[in-house]
């Protein structure tokens, strides 16, 4: 990703970020989780991909 350089230097000089939870797999590429792991989401998997739901939330 090409805006992970900016988003580092962001995040190293003190900006925050509000992610979604798609999106909160960069907090591990920006350093921001101390073990450098990708957080879990509600169902214990990892946010690397978009919704795998095959049909609409009930």
């Amino acid at each position: 990703m090409s805006a992970l350089p900016t988003l580092k230097e962001w995040w190293n000089n003190g900006g925050n970020f509000l992610l979604t939870r798609f999106g909160t797999y960069y907090a591990a590429y920006l350093g921001a989780t101390k073990d450098n792991n990708i957080p879990n989401n509600c169902w214990g998997k990892s946010e690397e991909i978009g919704e795998i739901t095959t049909s609409p939330w009930s």
